[in-house]
């Protein structure tokens, strides 16, 4: 694609060199340049990609974007800009065809359930008959393929790349769960959303945000920013005023503002829910009609993922019939409350509790629907928020018979 092509979209400060070239990749790391490539420096949490400018054009790149000016040799191109990662996604939409337009495109954000509610949402999607393409914290998937996912939410130039292959191979639709990282960072610019899902706000990843305010402040840029910003006509945006950030985000004009919970002002809300360790009986009031559905997922936190998914489901006009058959073909979520067989008569769980309010809910879960006791082995991730680990202890110690503490993950 011709560099102009590429950048037609982004606001540039300054730039040398001729603009009517080649580009044959996008890159962001200096060590995967090519001949031909556009070198695009980012500024990240660990390196600043401006430090390796010398590396990409050793490596032949044919221009460089950079937030100031740099020294050209040769026939080098460099564009400046006032972001780099702003201009990261527009250029990589552009490089694979603005992808998302063609797709109905559903984004999860918030602390916990973001796995689970894709997940439902995927189940029910399938169930209509649509061809699912889903980018999240356990894999990365579509058309029978399944890829390791590095991060939940994956750089602008990947997440587009990814809508992209999805497309040719047939995908209708995607889902992806947005860290509130990839929110910060711009890695889901340019994305043309259809339905923002917000489920919660707890006690996470301080050490990056440094505070709640902030970290809600993230959040809240996926439904004042990126949704508003995306170029589908028919917009929703569904959000749990169970929690107290939930109530705090307004409904931006022009997009269709859904409201799930407990709490008997929401639009979508529970009526009666009947838990037991085979999965949750539950009584849904929807603006659509009444749902009533089996779902085998556990406790009333997996109530109220289910309650997203039919907020968001509903939203976009999909039958209530259709929703249930989904909801309740979802027999378990990899790593969230899973049931693992064995042969000793013992409920044995593996959850991927990384947060005290995920810990609470799920051990909370099991002591009401448990006729035993409780042990309950976990531990922290090391170079990341130590604030929550005193926190996540005294709660597995007030929910548990007891409790082992593990080396989860030391990292350095």
């Amino acid at each position: 694609m011709k560099l102009n092509n590429l950048i037609e979209d982004v606001q540039i400060v300054d730039s040398t060199g001729g603009l009517d070239i080649d580009i044959r990749d996008i890159c962001y790391d200096s060590r995967k340049v090519e001949d031909g490539s556009c070198f695009v420096a980012i500024k990240g949490e660990q390196a600043d990609g401006h430090d390796y400018i010398e590396s990409a054009i050793k490596n032949k790149a044919s221009a460089v974007v950079s937030s100031s000016k740099i020294n050209i040799r040769g026939d080098l191109t460099n564009i400046v800009v006032e972001d780099t990662k702003i201009a990261l996604a527009k250029m990589s939409s552009a490089f694979f065809g603005h992808p998302s337009k063609d797709l109905k495109v559903i984004g999860i954000t918030g602390t916990n359930g973001k796995t689970t509610i894709s997940y439902l949402i995927e189940a029910v999607l399938k169930a209509a008959g649509r061809n699912c393409g889903v980018i999240g914290t356990v894999n990365w998937r579509f058309a029978e393929k399944e890829l390791p996912a590095p991060n939940t939410t994956p750089m602008s130039y990947d997440l587009h790349r990814l809508l992209s292959e999805m497309k040719r191979s047939g995908a209708d639709s995607a889902v992806i769960e947005v860290s509130s990282h990839a929110l910060d960072q711009f890695r889901v610019g340019s994305v043309d959303f259809d339905a923002a899902v917000f489920t919660n706000l707890t006690h996470d990843h301080l050490d990056y945000h440094q505070n709640i305010k902030e970290y809600f402040k993230s959040k809240h840029r996926f439904f004042n920013e990126y949704l508003v910003e995306s170029a589908k006509k028919a917009k929703i945006a569904a959000v749990n005023i169970d929690d107290e950030h939930g109530r705090m985000i307004l409904p931006p004009d022009g997009i269709k503002f859904i409201k799930y919970g407990f709490d008997r002002s929401a639009d979508v809300k529970v009526e009666s829910i009947v838990s037991s360790l085979r999965g949750n009986e539950l009584k849904i009031s929807t603006p659509w009609g009444e749902l009533n559905v089996n779902s085998p997922l556990k406790g009333r936190f997996n109530a109220s993922n289910v309650m997203a998914a039919v907020s968001v489901m509903g939203g976009l006009l999909f039958e209530l019939s259709v929703i249930k058959k989904g909801i309740e073909s979802l027999n378990a979520v990899p790593g969230r409350l899973e049931d693992i067989p064995n042969d000793r008569g013992l409920s044995v769980f593996v959850d991927y509790s990384h947060t005290p309010d995920a810990l609470k809910n799920v051990l909370a879960t099991l002591r009401d629907i448990s006729k035993g006791g409780i042990i309950t082995v976990f531990g922290c991730g090391g170079d990341r928020d130590r604030t929550k680990r005193p926190v996540m202890g005294e709660i597995a110690a007030k929910f548990s018979d007891q409790v082992i503490i593990s080396s989860d993950n030391p990292r350095s």
